[in-house]
């Protein structure tokens, strides 16, 4: 899709979500206070100027995307692949629910939260490897013959 399509695809799938995408966007609403973070609805990465992907959800400090899939996914996996490869590459995480699973807003509610805490120890556990790397890497600098 070009710039102003995509950019049209996304007014309208926000204004007007599918019946599983409310749910889950109600239920996002609800965890506001508890998650401090904010949810992005269809949020689009670019891959370049021109033309991106569009996603259900995204909390941006989290690197975190959820995909409400419904029946519209069986008729594209090849492209999901690929989109979700090219979100991959990205440094994003992808969590799936199907349609079927936002009915049950207690439910969803408790999966959002483990999918957010779990992503927040990964990232919390990259940053620590980064760190010890560039704390070994200095030290290995001070010491004569071990660079």
């Amino acid at each position: 899709m070009d710039y102003q399509t995509l950019l049209s695809h996304k007014e309208r799938m926000i204004k007007y979500p599918t019946i599983s995408e409310l749910n889950f966007q109600k239920v996002c609403d609800k965890l506001k206070s508890q998650i401090n973070y904010k949810i992005e609805k269809q949020f689009i990465f670019w891959i370049n100027n021109r033309t991106g992907y569009i996603v259900d959800f995204y909390i941006p400090q989290l690197k975190l995307v959820f995909e409400v899939d419904g029946s519209i996914h069986n008729k594209q996996k090849e492209y999901d692949e690929v989109r979700t490869a090219y979100l991959k590459k990205r440094g994003l995480t992808i969590k799936r629910i199907d349609n079927s699973a936002t009915r049950y807003k207690s439910i969803t509610c408790s999966w959002i939260l483990k999918c957010i805490a779990k992503q927040e120890r990964l990232l919390l556990l990259k940053q620590r490897a980064r760190l010890k790397k560039s704390d070994d890497m200095h030290w290995a600098a001070l010491i004569p013959g071990a660079a």
